[in-house]
């Protein structure tokens, strides 16, 4: 795994207040013994030259002596014949500080004692935290956040305010702005105060994001952006919405304009019976709702043109959704005629606005790898209001069924509205 420096404006490795997962371990449950306890003790109080990676060691204290001491102190523990959770976190957490000060071994040592933890004990939110921190400190922001997601399945009680600590600092490492807002409004109200992170960083968390203007325009760019991995990922952070889709899609995105967005998407062609390649699009278009408009006026004056429509339950996944299936003879007679359909959603404003649409963002490496610098980047918030979310199928009676399952698995798989 790749260590990294991180430039939040400031550097946060040597900014933020020294916390470690030791703190929340409990000797007595390990051993009374009063070499031990030595050990544990030698390891809390200097936690500070280790807690985090350094880019440069600029202590007073040798590096090799405390590599030696923990080493020390971790084969004294391993030799505990019966091994609970709470060793088992220690034993992690010694493999965690050896791995931060480039002893690079102990980085599947850490793991792999942190996931006895977690067989140890499921219900113990420490292991997938302390794990999920061991992954965060290690560019695998990935497998943090997935980590700390488990983690809220258990009961955090008394370590809710750490945890949510920790969670806001592995979530600004993984690019994820909106979540460290989360995260920082539960450590305040776990603590009911400040938790260390907002204190710390609190303002300048919220100067990373800029309002956007619906009266105003903005090219596609300024309000989409765009990521590849098994599929291509489309974020709108002022839109509420993230889409997959297929790399072998051909998409076309309309600047924001009058108060809406336009998403064109194009998927590969279907063959009918008689073998005839027959295209088809998808289409989704967002309008940012004024005062007292609403979807079903807003709907209606889409699709009243077309006589033969028919309302439909098309989805449960979102409330409220108005759905037509609509036919037309008169468009594409060659090919059986017109089979459409077109679909409204509408959202308020979220209580976490982009909490839903961000994923944790790997850090590009340099050099031999052990060193990478990121600052991070502004994003935009929310439109304010109602949003208006219309999906059209257009299609042709010909590939109907096709063309159907196609749609249908993109509206309940790969979209997702705040």
């Amino acid at each position: 795994m790749t260590k990294f420096y991180i430039a939040f404006l400031f550097c946060i490795s040597i900014c933020f207040p020294s916390f470690a997962n030791i703190d929340y371990i409990n000797i007595s449950k390990i051993s009374t013994d009063a070499t031990h306890i030595k050990y544990y003790s030698f390891i809390k109080d200097n936690k500070r030259f280790y807690d985090r990676w350094a880019v440069e060691w600029k202590y007073d204290q040798p590096k090799a002596i405390l590599i030696a001491a923990l080493k020390e102190a971790y084969t004294s523990f391993a030799s505990i014949p019966k091994q609970n959770t709470e060793l088992q976190l220690l034993l992690g957490d010694i493999s965690h500080y050896l791995y931060n000060m480039d002893v690079s071994e102990s980085f599947d040592l850490a793991v792999k004692n942190y996931d006895l933890a977690i067989k140890s004990s499921p219900n113990d939110v420490r292991g997938h935290w302390f794990l999920g921190y061991h992954y965060g400190l290690s560019n695998g922001a990935v497998k943090a956040i997935d980590q700390f997601i488990l983690a809220q399945k258990c009961s955090l009680g008394n370590y809710a305010g750490p945890f949510w600590n920790d969670y806001a600092y592995v979530s600004m490492i993984a690019g994820m702005p909106s979540t460290v807002l989360f995260a920082m409004k539960k450590a305040k109200l776990a603590l009911g105060k400040p938790g260390a992170f907002e204190n710390e960083f609190g303002q300048a968390a919220l100067q990373r994001f800029t309002d956007v203007d619906a009266d105003q325009e903005y090219k596609n760019t300024e309000i989409w952006e765009a990521s590849k991995g098994e599929m291509v990922t489309f974020i709108s952070r002022p839109l509420g919405v993230k889409i997959l889709l297929d790399s072998t899609w051909i998409i076309n995105v309309v600047d924001f304009k009058n108060r809406q967005n336009v998403f064109i998407m194009t998927p590969p062609k279907i063959k009918n019976k008689e073998g005839k390649d027959i295209g088809y699009t998808l289409l989704m278009m967002m309008k940012v709702a004024r005062d007292g408009e609403e979807l079903s006026g807003y709907l209606d004056n889409l699709v009243v043109k077309y006589p033969m429509r028919q309302k439909i339950s098309f989805s449960n996944k979102y409330d409220k959704m108005i759905a037509y299936e609509i036919k037309d003879k008169s468009m594409y007679p060659h090919l059986g005629g017109g089979h459409t359909y077109t679909l409204g959603i509408e959202r308020n404003n979220p209580e976490d606005p982009g909490l839903l649409l961000e994923q944790p963002t790997i850090l590009q490496t340099k050099g031999n790898g052990q060193l990478t610098y990121f600052k991070a980047n502004q994003s935009k918030n929310r439109f304010a209001g109602k949003i208006f979310y219309t999906f059209l199928l257009d299609s042709c009676e010909d590939i109907h069924e096709q063309s159907l399952v196609t749609f249908k698995s993109f509206i309940e798989k790969q979209l997702f509205i705040e």
